[in-house]
């Protein structure tokens, strides 16, 4: 919902929007509660839908529409055929996960090299744009997302009730992974890290927040298994998805993002605004978010005994946890509030329009 977010942000500095997006998708519901303008266009074809770029070419035309801001590379090339035929408008395509194919061939040249700009989320998505596609450095820009962060601040929010809503022990060291529950995410070695924790420290408390992808069942089973197999059934448990993020990060005392790849991490930098120390992998974007040993650590992906030694680390000097609580919090409202990726977005947009 980041671009629900980008949305109402941007309206609420003065700006006219429209969102567009398929029928009854999240997105419009979203809009439709907070009173952004919608249209409901479903496409035919995945690539060049002409029915669907007449009808854009439209919208672009009853709104004077200046730029037009895309989230999904499929759906370029029909929004730029809507822009050729209304004959007005600059495009911006905003990258929101990392690919690394490369995408010379005509039909790419011919959609990429009509972008006005290409917005990233990390530097290193940028340098895999500019080596699989066309696009030059010169129009690739980089912008860390942002996050609505007046929720999570941890003056709103009372620890230890929070433990009790979540039902969650009131005596011990908790730390988190928040996500689907998938391979990728790597929970399985944040378990073998409590395993190793555990003899020294018995008051560690392993909570795994999320639910498996939809039609992707068996991984909660084998975590279920380790946890068994590694004696750890009484200082872990399962948590369902929730939607009430800043109470649940107040409840805990540390985030894990143990992913073995990961193309930015918005709860890293929730945790982090939230005053909660993060150790994350050097996978993908987190490395870009996360300044290792000031406003967190960072370990190798699928290195249980390196998060482990981090973990011990912050359990055991409260001193060092406090310092990186209190930088993880300042780094997290300077770099990552939605307002700073608000102006540097209409930086690019009075740019591209100039």
């Amino acid at each position: 919902m980041k671009f629900v977010e980008i949305a109402a942000s941007l309206r609420s500095r003065g700006h006219a929007i429209v969102v567009v997006s398929p029928r009854q998708s999240p997105m419009i519901n979203e809009c439709m509660k907070i009173g952004i303008p919608t249209r409901e266009f479903t496409p035919h074809a995945k690539y060049l839908d002409i029915l669907t770029a007449m009808k854009l070419k439209n919208l672009y035309q009853e709104f004077a529409i200046d730029v037009v801001t895309i989230g999904r590379s499929s759906d370029i090339s029909t929004c730029l055929l809507g822009l050729k035929l209304a004959g007005r408008g600059k495009l911006v395509f905003f990258q929101q996960m990392q690919f690394g194919i490369e995408k010379k061939d005509i039909f790419h040249r011919w959609v990429y090299g009509n972008l006005d700009r290409w917005i990233t989320l990390t530097h290193n998505m940028k340098d895999s744009v500019i080596r699989n596609t066309v696009v030059g450095p010169e129009r690739v820009m980089v912008i860390p997302s942002g996050s609505d962060l007046t929720r999570f601040d941890p003056a709103l929010y009372d620890s230890t009730a929070a433990r009790r809503k979540f039902n969650l022990p009131l005596d011990k060291f908790i730390f988190a992974v928040i996500g689907r529950l998938d391979r990728q995410k790597g929970q399985e070695f944040a378990i073998r890290a409590l395993a190793t924790i555990l003899p020294k420290q018995p008051h560690a408390y392993l909570i795994l927040v999320g639910e498996e992808t939809v039609g992707e069942t068996g991984y909660k089973r084998e975590l279920e298994s380790l946890a068994g197999a590694s004696g750890v059934q009484q200082s872990f448990r399962f948590l369902p998805y929730t939607r009430e993020v800043p109470e649940l990060l107040s409840a805990v005392d540390l985030l894990l993002l143990p992913s073995l790849g990961e193309t930015f991490g918005y709860v890293v930098v929730e945790a982090m605004a939230m005053g909660k120390p993060v150790i994350g992998t050097r996978a993908g974007g987190v490395s870009e978010i996360i300044d290792d040993g000031t406003t967190g650590f960072l370990v190798e992906p699928a290195n249980a005994e390196e998060l482990a030694e981090k973990i011990s680390l912050l359990m055991e000097h409260r001193e060092t946890y406090r310092q990186i609580a209190v930088s993880a919090r300042i780094n997290a409202l300077q770099r990552f509030d939605v307002l700073v990726q608000i102006e540097k977005l209409e930086k690019i947009y009075r740019g591209v329009l100039q």
